[in-house]
């Protein structure tokens, strides 16, 4: 366990799972317009996210099964390459308006978002059990897609933050008083 680069791994982990947070994002924004354009029905406004959600959720039992049985990397590169084949039906089928491409787009950006969520194991498998717990809370921290793309994001998310809980806290106290 010793001669694993876990620190190149951690980071490469990280910058999987800040791609597929952005991904989740762009699809929650374009997938509910994209299939009501392919299929004309606006009541359907929610199917899209719901598609890429359930077939998440359904993927992640048997990816995490496959990973106990053939490993982390061949499962992860197999559930990023779904994505990859998922955003491509996508784009095919938005631009030949056609719905079943779309359809099998938002169920392999799912799947891939269902196998990605699962890093989190792959990330506390390569440490050592007494630093597994901070390994695993490494990754996280460095997902948002802010610290990936530019270093100085997380300064500015938490600046942002900071003071929209300042403004929160005040006008709370405004109105209690």
């Amino acid at each position: 366990m010793s001669d694993l680069p876990i620190a190149r791994n951690t980071a490469l982990l990280s910058a999987s799972l800040a791609a597929n947070s952005g991904m989740l994002q762009l699809q929650a924004a374009v997938a509910s317009l994209t299939l009501v354009q392919v299929l004309g029905i606006e009541g359907l406004l929610g199917l899209g996210p719901a598609i890429v959600l359930a077939s998440g959720a359904l993927t992640a039992p048997f990816a995490g099964r496959a990973m106990d049985r053939v490993g982390r990397v061949p499962v992860l590169a197999a559930g990023f390459a779904a994505g990859l084949a998922g955003c491509s039906l996508a784009a095919a089928g938005s631009a030949l308006d056609a719905a079943p491409l779309v359809l099998a787009g938002l169920i392999g950006v799912g799947g891939a978002s269902g196998t990605a969520l699962l890093s989190r194991t792959a990330a506390g498998d390569m440490y050592p059990p007494e630093r597994r717990a901070r390994g695993i809370a490494l990754r996280p921290r460095k997902r948002p897609a802010g610290r990936v793309v530019h270093p100085g994001g997380a300064v500015v998310t938490q600046t942002l933050w900071r003071r929209s809980a300042r403004g929160c806290g005040a006008s709370s106290r405004r109105a209690m008083s």
